[in-house]
């Protein structure tokens, strides 16, 4: 209370100790404290210098992520180039198998149709002759129908062997085409995906270099 300030509008005593307080410090206690702020201060620039760095180092590391990024990217558009080239040359001769087969399967399914319509001619034939009278001219007209439709059957008979041999050459065609083509086209589609998701990756990055120092 001695050391305060007497005012005779308030009881009591006010104080503010502070400033002769200081007045009186030791010169070793103010050392201390300047030793200690100077400390504070160093720390503080020291910590900006590690966080420069490390930002640095940071934009150094993307840089090279960058450049990473982009080989792997031109790598993976050539190997995409190269099994879309390989596709096209396993595609072509297939094609023309394939085509070669569907149109044999088209004429014979004709030459099936066109058949087993004149089978059924010569047999609707041979049941009205085999109701009129037996005559010998009768019977000689019916076994020369009966021949005719026997060669006729003969006929579709083959034809139908020779279209399920062509549905099978179709099934085996699709079976080689299958594990031949899907193998690289599995393999195409992978590489672009993993270029795709490269060419994410180095936008992402380009945006973090180009954003301002600590956003």
């Amino acid at each position: 209370a001695e050391d305060g300030i007497r005012d005779y509008k308030v009881t009591g005593v006010q104080t503010c100790a502070l400033p002769i307080l200081a007045k009186r410090w030791p010169a070793a206690l103010v050392e201390d404290y300047d030793f200690a702020l100077e400390r504070m201060r160093e720390s503080r620039r020291a910590a900006r210098r590690r966080g420069q760095a490390n930002a640095e180092q940071r934009q150094t590391e993307a840089r090279e992520s960058l450049r990473t990024l982009r080989d792997s990217i031109a790598s993976s558009r050539t190997t995409e180039e190269q099994l879309r080239r390989k596709l096209a040359n396993l595609e072509s001769p297939y094609k023309e198998k394939w085509d070669q087969v569907i149109l044999t399967l088209k004429q014979k399914l004709k030459q099936l149709t066109a058949a087993q319509a004149q089978a059924r001619r010569l047999a609707a034939r041979l049941r009205t002759l085999s109701r009129v009278k037996q005559t010998k001219g009768g019977r000689s007209r019916r076994a020369q129908v009966r021949k005719q439709l026997k060669k006729a059957l003969d006929q579709v008979r083959q034809l139908q062997r020779q279209l399920n041999a062509g549905k099978a050459e179709r099934k085996r065609l699709e079976s080689q085409h299958a594990a031949q083509i899907h193998p690289v086209k599995h393999e195409l589609n992978r590489v672009r995906l993993a270029r795709q998701a490269n060419e994410k990756d180095m936008e992402r990055i380009a945006e973090q270099l180009e954003a301002p120092a600590g956003t």
